[in-house]
């Protein structure tokens, strides 16, 4: 909202057309936007899918000094910063392992949450250390 998203869908009239074509590897842009085509298979996994988008928001947003740069490294920037969060004595940290754990996406290491926790996960802990990352841009 704070980028004006509602104002630039409205403002696009109805239709079928990607909202956002850019995002949309070059390789497969023509065969998505062409209506008498089939769409690519779409990929698993959803980095892979994301990963153009974010190195294309990436590149506009930073410049040349981010090359090399994918979806990955926000793995390692989230990973860090959670792990450098920690309260006032220096030791406790801000994000428990668990929530670190689980927005990353890894498994836990305790047998014992691996294998008795449940599938889903509480998502108010996960918002609460999202939230807590610092904005990039």
């Amino acid at each position: 909202m704070e980028l004006g998203v509602a104002d630039f869908v409205s403002g696009r009239g109805s239709g079928s057309a990607p909202l956002f074509p850019e995002a949309i590897p070059a390789k497969h842009r023509t065969q998505v936007l062409d209506p008498k085509q089939e769409n690519p298979a779409p990929s698993d996994k959803l980095g892979d899918v994301l990963d153009h988008a974010i190195r294309g928001c990436i590149k506009r947003q930073l410049g040349d000094a981010v090359d090399g740069l994918s979806v990955h490294s926000f793995h390692h920037y989230v990973n860090e910063s959670f792990l450098e969060m920690r309260g006032d004595d220096g030791v406790t940290l801000l994000v428990p392992d668990m929530d670190r754990r689980d927005v990353l996406g890894h498994k836990p290491i305790d047998v014992n949450i691996r294998t008795y926790r449940h599938h889903e996960r509480p998502l108010g802990p996960l918002h609460t250390a999202i939230s807590r990352l610092p904005r990039l841009f």
